[in-house]
């Protein structure tokens, strides 16, 4: 810009389609003004579309500036697609905020929330409804059947010891676990972790690997998980488990290992 004003003559129109940050265009605008030059901002989106219906243009400046050129905005948008925004810079921020709209409103419209309420709530209930309700209810019986199972048991489940080695790049966990007659099936054993730095928690089933001598349903699960994370940051965890139960929605029972 330093470069091109001493080129121009008092009244000539520089345009800045360039989208420079609206700031710097206010600043400049206002040093270009002092020598008799019109600085107008041109905001302009329509990406690919733009080659063929022609590009919407969001002009900031002065007005007489935009009324000067406004035959030739009118030949490279669309009908009614150029307008005039305000003073300097107010055309770039108008297009900045466009854009930031059109980014934003699919992730959070009122569209998208509705259909992700639908896809990820409403229709996976009204399918686990209509399998508990199959054969006058059998399944929502076995459910309810369950859940009386864990009511009597819970207070008696408890953790034994809890082993771990390190095994090159991995922590193997080994666990007791006894279940006072519980069906084993009825509950999951996981290793868990708090998420760090952003990311996510970690979750890793237990399998079942023996059954305790001498003990009343009393089993040994194992696990191994990432050794990149301390021994230190996993503890052992009991949950309920059964197909088709929304845990924690339905059941938020848990049983850390202390």
């Amino acid at each position: 810009m330093n470069q091109l004003a001493p080129l121009l003559s008092r009244g000539d129109v520089i345009v800045d389609s360039g989208h420079s940050y609206y700031k710097d265009t206010m600043r400049r605008g206002e040093l270009l003004k002092a020598s008799g030059l019109d600085l107008l901002d041109q905001g302009t989106s329509g990406g690919v579309w733009g080659l063929e219906i022609g590009y919407c243009l969001m002009i900031g400046g002065s007005r007489a500036g935009f009324e000067r050129l406004e035959p030739t905005f009118k030949t490279l948008a669309p009908p009614d697609g150029h307008s005039y925004t305000g003073p300097s810079g107010s055309g770039v921020w108008v297009r900045r905020m466009r854009e930031s709209m059109a980014r934003l409103t699919p992730r959070f419209s009122t569209n998208r929330a509705v259909r992700e309420y639908t896809e990820r709530y409403y229709l996976p209930a009204a399918e686990a409804y209509r399998e508990r309700a199959v054969d006058k209810g059998a399944v929502g019986r076995q459910m309810v059947n369950w859940q009386h199972a864990l009511e009597q048991k819970w207070t008696g489940l408890r953790f034994g010891e809890m082993k771990v080695e390190t095994d090159g790049e991995h922590h193997v966990f080994e666990v007791q676990m006894y279940l006072d007659d519980l069906d084993p099936d009825a509950v999951k054993v996981e290793i868990y972790a708090d998420g760090v730095n952003g990311a996510g928690s970690v979750r890793q089933e237990m399998a079942r690997s023996r059954e305790l001598v001498g003990a009343a349903v009393g089993y040994a699960y194992s696990a191994r998980v990432s050794a990149t994370r301390p021994v230190t940051d996993f503890t052992a965890r009991v949950v309920p488990h059964r197909s088709g139960v929304a845990v924690p929605l339905e059941d938020a029972r848990i049983l850390w290992h202390r």
